[in-house]
């Protein structure tokens, strides 16, 4: 009763003696095992149908098609369909085609295979998949068929490309650029830089710690401004000098800005330009500027002076107590003259 066994009967009947003989075979393993395994396809046929992506199972001797869910295909699967007429569209075999196998790559080396390649979709429209297949072996390890199965990427190649476009113009446009353009990380170390200043090499440049350029004496206000646009998010200017291995001095104004990505900042981007010019220019210009104050000085000092002698009926003491009033003023320090 706790114990049931089941039984396949052959029933023989002997005409002479008008009966039947009963031969029993016990068959209760035999169906456990077949109830098992039809248990298991249906499982792996339940996994197979809910994988969003296309799962083939390809016959390693003639491309046919043995097995795919229904990402791969709609309705049933056509009778001796090959994988390169059911997937790409074409009449004879990829690597006949001039085309990447991932079946002729298993061949080659029995290793699994992943590659892109250019699939049809339901519409016949082009898509890029990336493709994995892997073998599967007899009990000898003879190659019988490999499992395939792709991941659409055409949206992710489209971005790729667009990024790569976006790379090569900046890029372009770094390079052009007669300003420094230096991206960072978030330590502050030299990720990209269009060219180097003299003395030194992009190569020595890349990984390193931006602020270990500037003078020592400032490094630590050089690093506390990258830290604070880090946590600030907000842009920063600053100037800093550079002295070249001739003994020249380079003044760049570095303006800094955060990069953010998805809402984090994942470093920061330099722009520095050489104002050493402009900063030369303009202590000329104070220059010039003090002297014709200067000059104009002494030229008011000659007026009054002027004035005072002209003045009708003046005394001798009157144009010297007033010249000592009036050329103290025009003297850079009047106070001392």
């Amino acid at each position: 009763h706790y114990n049931q066994h089941i039984f396949s009967l052959d029933l023989i009947p002997v005409v002479e003696t008008g009966y039947i003989n009963i031969y029993g075979r016990d068959i209760t393993e035999q169906r456990h095992a077949q109830e098992l395994l039809k248990d298991q396809n249906q499982f792996i046929t339940t996994v197979f149908e809910s994988l969003n992506h296309p799962f083939f199972v390809i016959d390693a001797k003639d491309y046919t098609v043995k097995m795919g869910n229904s990402a791969a295909f709609t309705g049933s699967l056509p009778e001796n369909s090959t994988c390169f007429n059911l997937i790409h569209g074409r009449s004879t075999p990829c690597y006949v085609s001039g085309f990447l196998c991932p079946l002729e790559e298993i061949k080659k080396n029995g290793q699994p295979v992943v590659t892109e390649q250019i699939h049809l979709d339901g519409a016949g429209n082009e898509r890029v998949n990336e493709v994995h297949a892997h073998p599967i072996l007899d009990e000898q390890g003879v190659l019988i068929q490999i499992i395939e199965y792709a991941f659409d990427i055409t949206e992710r190649k489209h971005i790729e490309m667009a990024l790569q476009e976006s790379e090569a113009r900046w890029r372009s446009l770094a390079e052009s650029s007669p300003d420094n353009i230096v991206t960072l990380d978030r330590d502050l170390n030299i990720q990209f830089v269009n060219y180097a200043s003299p003395g030194l090499t992009v190569a020595e440049l890349l990984g390193a710690p931006l602020y270990t350029f500037v003078k020592e004496e400032r490094r630590a206000e050089i690093k506390g401004f990258l830290e604070q646009v880090l946590e600030t998010r907000e842009p920063l200017r600053y100037e800093t000098e550079y002295v070249t291995p001739d003994g020249d001095s380079i003044v760049y104004e570095s303006h800094v800005v955060p990069r953010i990505l998805a809402g984090e900042v994942i470093g920061l981007t330099l722009v520095a330009r050489d104002i050493t010019e402009r900063i030369r220019m303009e202590e000329a210009l104070r220059e010039r500027t003090f002297a014709l104050g200067e000059r104009v000085k002494e030229l008011n000092c000659l007026y009054a002076i002027s004035a005072l002698v002209e003045k009708p009926g003046v005394k001798l003491s009157e144009i010297l107590h007033g010249a000592v009033e009036i050329i103290p003023s025009a003297w850079r320090y009047p106070e001392i003259t």
